[in-house]
């Protein structure tokens, strides 16, 4: 009662400023510190487009809320946001000049450069902007000449291709307008606000133009209404091809300002490519005449069909004057459906690639409406088969037929159905496969060197990028070093380890190797198992564009990832479907996944263990399905979801959503498990658990030891469970913690054990876990090898404690057993999976919550919208109480072991219990729980089980009771942090206080620190009542200290030096000082709610800098912030960094992205530098330099020629923008969105020369998007 009655005696100096001893003025400027973001990893969210430049080989992808990424050779990434609140929708590289377009649907368009800022980095900035490109064309009724309308009708760009002549962009409209967006003449380059110029109505290409040319009689049966393709006939200079959603397609000359041929088509038309010849870039018998590139068209249509047209006798003329009737060209054959022939979906866009075995069809959709018209597919044919699948497709229809027919119905005879269509590209021997997507296709692009073979398809899809081989036999699956699928299930929990050990990196890689880095089960594991796939690729990346120079000192090749350098840093993801990926992190957003690892499999009455290929086994099956993609939306039993990842030294634990806790160690066998069950909650009157079903565990896992059969290459040993603990109720698992604990040792206190995580040792482990409803310990033995499997009887972990949280009061109880997971529902791919992209970003994320989170809600700890911002001074405000007799508070947060600080128990009668290590307890609550551990030492030395005791020994009540976040022991002396799971660093043999670290307790609201064992006040900073947010995450982190010496001069002189090594070679490594205690200083760290970076001091916890992280409004990166954490406690290695800078946050369902804390004036930590490499691009030369017309060589794409990007000289990549029959012989062939000539004489007339599209760095300081 008095504590009730003096509680709220402490908020008085909230309403009385005068109180205050002084004002103390917040630096919100950044002026000591900064957050330095370092890469992406991952997808990003709903992307809309993808372009490649194969002059400088370099990919691009744009999303819709404006971020733009464009990536090189592994290493070299770039990325920019646009400023505009738009929808970004296309992006189109202008080949060869490090320039790219950005559109959105209000028809504005952004011009990007890549430029370089200094000697050793490189930018994306914006140079221009043009609003509204096509204000200036009138609207007119489709297909009706000389009739305007007043009518301000809604119109946008429907089209968009790059001219090959390198200054001009062509446009098509939704109302059949076709103008040029070029360089404005009349303007200085300097002036980029007008770099280009609007397309006027007068030099544009309308309907009215367009039906003028063509006869009366033939103007009645053709429309021109939205244009749809926009080509560049390949060849020859000044055709270009225009195509009409209606089906109407027609060649235009550009220069003879005529149309030359129509190729009207009954059924609306979606995607044309060029194509021609047999596909072979190197031909196997010169003296045959192959067909020109630009000989054949082929078109893909609303209907579902592919048609070829033929136009080898069109565009050889020199007239100039427009005929009175231009040619109606009829295609070469009837159209083929390659899945018909009942009624089919579309076929959205078609491409023909060229290839050294024959040219190869891709096109996107054509299934059968009614059986598959709800997948997502990719077909790839070469050679004569699209016949062959139309004969395919009429035998699949008679057999679906007699398969639902009745006994008295007719089944239909071959004669009556639709001949099969005679239609042949090449005579190579036929492939064919279709490929089933898990998400929505958003583009496509085809990868390859200039003039030469396609090499890969990329497939940007809705959640993942796909890639395809087209080199190896079979088009096997290629891992892309970027743009990686973190998400293959939704991400559940995540965590940044640092500095693993090399044993246990090369365990993994060795066991990902072997094992497959996707596992035996999921979508992964599906693809490299499918005996009629391809399986993966083992081909290096094939996009090398751009040199990067990246530190060395912590780097190695991966087994799984050729030859990029990857750090020793492992980023471990949860997932809904119970597994956890192991990926290793290198610089410019490159992510390998090594291993996987399926909790699922230990438990009974779970589904999906096998995943379904999605396909007929037998191998005649039509249409030809493979399975793509590693996204997987599918999952039914969220229970298995993991919530809780932690990884020290050797040991891996997870947590999961129905109250498991699994411990995992590396074995060359499978250990026999007896699973422990830790009841939290007793049964009492009130309390009735109405969640979901407990887990249990499989049988096959507690009947025998299974070891690896005798071979001779030994198998390599990989995680297995050596525990597993169920907690009752079987709620979510809200925080774990484990220490290995080696009880020989237990009187020296050595540090220096050798952990042997191969062969058939093992650990015992001591582990921690938190529920909703109370924590308990467990102690997990040894688990038995191989020589003991027949001898011994596997102990199951023993439970040590049990203790419950909840208050003992009748709503409390209810509150807390109406916990239900977080979404029962099954997950479709229709999108109702939890990871579907939001709709707006800024807007709060829509989930499923339990209702111990709504109890968080309603008690205020979920920030509100509209947050305060933050004052120049500080002024306390006013903080209302916590409600303590609800459920909410019984949620355990964290976890800490410390060394010993009672010397004896709580009772004397126990003379022989030995002191080993206290354990702190955090929970929402507010309060901090100390329980000292102790071992029996009459079973020290014996052979029996060593038995631990624990005995409570303290609570320390927070009096602002807010909730516990973190608990963390730091050095007295040195400030510097130690491992949540050293609990025997402090242990001596005196036991002097003196010796005992400092505890951080960080809540909600404020830091403190406390003095160990009496648990005094030391410092404490008071947070909310002056910021007014709330903390989300917190850590104690280090930055090096260097002064202004010799030594730092020779290391600007390396970096210098290793600059020009670019010129040389592609990588290399700067050594970088170690960071030590001796020149580090370590601070406290921590994020809130509004966005921000607060960094303290150490031990004063003043007030240093305030940083601008994310933006207030974006919940979702603002409550997903964690910092690193290390990977081992061995504090004694001379380069273990004890406090890493690094921190992820969740910028999208699939995307993560690493940032940096460090100092004013330094790039980067002494881990983050391994993420900052050098960048620089290839050079650019003088662009009045004069180069050889290409076109001189051959036009044909079946000559022999070689890729021009590893023979020409920078001066000749520059002015590649001048030619135009590499370009339009090759380069269109690969993006289907290429190159064009002037619309007509009076735009060709106005034009500037080429060198005004290059722009010169130093004007690279304008209009800079960072």
């Amino acid at each position: 009662m008095a504590q009730k009655i003096f509680q709220s005696f402490r908020r008085i100096p909230g309403h009385f400023p005068a109180f205050r001893k002084k004002e103390e003025h917040l630096d919100v400027q950044g002026s000591r510190y900064r957050v330095s973001v370092c890469s992406d990893y991952g997808f990003p969210s709903k992307p809309t487009s993808v372009a490649y430049d194969p002059v400088i080989d370099m990919l691009a992808v744009l999303t819709r809320d404006g971020n733009i990424y464009i990536y090189g050779k592994p290493g070299i990434s770039f990325s920019a946001v646009h400023e505009t609140n738009a929808q970004y929708i296309q992006v189109v590289f202008l080949t060869g000049s490090r320039k790219l377009v950005t559109l959105t649907d209000s028809d504005d368009m952004y011009l990007w450069e890549l430029t370089s800022v200094s000697q050793t980095s490189c930018q994306l900035v914006q140079r221009s902007c043009l609003k509204r490109i096509i204000s200036q064309l009138k609207s007119l009724p489709s297909g009706v000449p000389n009739i305007s309308t007043n009518n301000e009708e809604t119109s946008h760009v429907t089209a968009l291709c790059y001219a090959s002549d390198g200054r001009s962009i062509l446009i098509g409209t939704d109302n059949g307008w076709v103008a040029s967006v070029r360089l404005n003449t009349n303007t200085a380059i300097d002036d980029f606000t007008k770099f280009w110029c609007v397309p006027s109505a007068d030099d544009a290409i309308n309907p009215s133009r367009i039906l003028d040319g063509i006869s009366p009689d033939r103007r009645q049966r053709l429309r021109a209404d939205a244009v749809v393709v926009l080509l560049e006939r390949p060849g020859f200079p000044g055709q270009l091809l225009i195509g009409y959603n209606s089906g109407l397609s027609l060649l235009f000359d550009l220069r003879s300002d005529r149309i030359m041929a129509l190729l009207p088509w009954q059924h609306g038309l979606e995607a044309a490519a060029w194509c021609g010849g047999s596909g072979q870039p190197n031909r196997s018998n010169p003296t045959s005449h192959q067909p020109q590139l630009g000989m054949r068209l082929l078109t893909a249509h609303s209907d579902g069909s592919l048609g070829v047209w033929s136009l080898k006798e069109i565009g050889f003329g020199t007239t100039t004057i427009s005929p009175i009737q231009p040619p109606l060209l009829q295609m070469e054959e009837a159209p083929s459906m390659p899945y018909g022939p009942f009624p089919c979906k579309l076929i959205s866009k078609v491409f023909w690639l060229p290839s050294a075995l024959g040219g190869i069809t891709v096109f996107v959709g054509g299934m059968p409406r009614a059986t598959y018209g709800e997948r997502h597919t990719v077909s790839i044919l070469r050679g004569s088969n699209i016949d062959q699948a139309a004969n395919a497709s009429v035998v699949a229809a008679r057999l679906a037929v007699a398969a639902e027919a009745e006994d008295d119905d007719e089944i239909p005879e071959e004669s009556s159905l639709s001949a099969p269509p005679i239609h042949v590209f090449d005579s190579d021997a036929p492939e064919h496969v279709c490929l089933d997507l898990p998400s929505s296709l958003v583009d496509l692009v085809p990868v390859g060197s200039v003039d030469g073979p396609v090499q890969i398809l990329i497939l940007l899809c809705e959640e993942e990028m796909v890639v395809i081989d087209l080199i190896t036999s079979g088009w096997p699956f290629m891992r892309p070093p970027y743009l990686t699928c973190l998400h293959t299930t939704s991400l559940t929990t995540y965590n940044l380890i640092t500095q693993v050990s090399p044993t246990l990196l090369s365990n993994l890689e060795a066991a990902g190797a072997y094992y497959g880095p996707e596992g035996r089960f999921g979508r992964g594991g599906a693809i490299a198992d499918n005996p009629s796939g391809g399986g993966w690729s083992s081909l290096p990346w094939p996009i090398q564009g751009g040199h990067a120079l990246i530190n060395g000192s912590r780097l190695s090749t991966s087994s799984l990832g050729g030859n990029i350098l990857y750090t020793d840093d492992l980023l471990l993801t949860g997932h809904e479907d119970g597994s956890v990926a192991f990926w290793r992190l290198s610089a410019g957003g490159c992510l390998r996944r090594i291993y996987t690892l399926y909790t699922a499999i230990l438990f009974e009455d779970v589904s999906q263990l096998d995943h379904p290929n999605g396909v007929d086994d037998d191998g005649d099956a039509w249409p030809p399905f493979r399975q793509a993609g590693v996204f997987d939306p599918f999952m039914d039993d969220s229970r298995v979801a993991i919530q809780f990842i932690y990884l020290v030294d050797n040991t891996l634990v997870v947590g999961g959503a129905a109250g498991q806790a699994i411990v995992y160690q590396f074995l060359n066998f499978t250990p026999c498990i007896e699973p422990a069950i830790v009841t939290i909650k007793k049964s009492m009157p009130g309390f009735q658990w109405k969640g979901h079903a407990p887990l249990t565990l499989r049988k096959c896992f507690s009947n025998k030891i299974t070891v690896n059969p005798e071979q001779a290459t030994p198998l390599p040993a990989q995680l297995q469970a050596t525990g597993v603990i169920f907690v009752q109720p079987p709620a979510r698992i809200t925080s774990l913690l484990s220490s290995e604990f080696e009880l020989t040792h237990l009187k020296e206190f050595s540090q220096n054990q050798t952990n042997n995580i191969g062969g058939d040792g093992g650990l015992q482990i001591l582990l921690a876990l938190g529920t909703p409803h109370g924590f308990g310990v467990v102690f997990v033995p040894k688990p038995l090898s191989n020589n003991d499997s027949n001898t011994k009887k596997p102990l199951p972990p023993q439970p040590l404690l049990a203790v419950s949280t909840i208050p003992d009061n009748i709503d409390a109880l209810q509150e807390a057993a109406a916990v239900v997971p977080a979404s029962t529902a099954n997950v479709s791919r229709a999108g109702i999976r939890r990871t579907v992209t939001q709709s707006n970003r800024a807007a709060p994320n829509q989930t499923d919550v339990a209702p111990l989170d709504e109890a968080e809600r309603r008690s205020g700890r979920v920030p509100d919208e509209n947050i305060l911002l933050i004052s120049q001074y500080n002024v306390e405000r006013e903080i209302c109480d916590r409600v303590q007799d609800t459920a909410n508070v019984a949620i355990v947060s964290c976890f800490a072991f410390g060394p010993p600080l009672f010397k004896s128990s709580p009772s004397n009668s126990r003379p022989m219990l030995h002191p080993v290590a206290t354990l702190f307890i955090g929970t929402k609550a507010g309060t901090v729980k100390l329980y000292s551990i102790f071992v029996d030492k009459t079973t020290l030395n014996s052979s029996v089980l060593p038995k631990l005791q624990l005995y409570y020994s303290r609570e320390l009540i927070l009096q602002h009771r807010a909730p516990v976040l973190s608990l963390r022991l730091i050095d007295a002396k040195s400030n510097m942090p130690y491992s949540l799971s050293d609990y025997k660093h402090y242990i001596s043999d005196s036991g002097k206080s003196h010796n005992l670290p400092v505890l951080s307790v960080v809540s909600e609201e404020q830091i403190r620190l406390f003095n160990l064992p009496n648990l005094h006040l030391k410092f404490k900073a008071r947070i909310t009542a002056i910021d007014g947010y709330r903390i989300k995450s917190a850590s104690v982190v280090g930055f090096r200290i260097h002064g202004k010496t010799s030594s730092s001069l020779s290391k600007e002189s390396t970096v210098d030096s290793a600059c020009g090594d670019l010129e040389r070679s592609n990588a290399s490594g700067i050594s970088v000082t170690s960071q030590t205690n001796q020149n580090c200083e370590y601070s406290f760290v921590f994020t809130n709610v509004g966005g921000q970076a607060v960094l303290l001091s150490m031990p004063q916890l003043r007030r240093m800098d305030t940083l601008h992280l994310l933006d207030s409004h974006d919940v979702v990166a603002v409550s997903s912030v964690v910092f690193s954490q290390p990977g081992s406690i061995n504090v004694n290695t001379s380069c273990y960094v004890p406090g890493p800078a690094l921190g992820l946050y969740q910028l999208a369902p699939g995307q993560l992205t690493l940032f940096d804390v460090v100092r004013t004036g330094q790039k980067a930590s002494s881990l983050g530098v391994s993420y900052r490499p050098i960048y620089r691009l290839s050079l650019i030369g003088n662009p009045n330099s004069n180069m050889k017309t290409l076109c001189e060589k051959t036009n044909s794409i079946g000559d022999s020629r070689i890729s021009n990007r590893s023979v020409l000289s920078t001066s000749q990549l520059h002015n590649i923008s001048q030619t135009s029959s590499v370009l339009s012989s090759s380069v269109q062939n690969q993006s289907n969105s290429i190159s064009s000539h002037n619309l007509s004489d009076s735009i060709r007339n106005g034009l500037v020369s080429p060198s005004v599209s290059c722009t010169s760095d130093r004007n690279n300081h304008r209009n800079r998007v960072s």
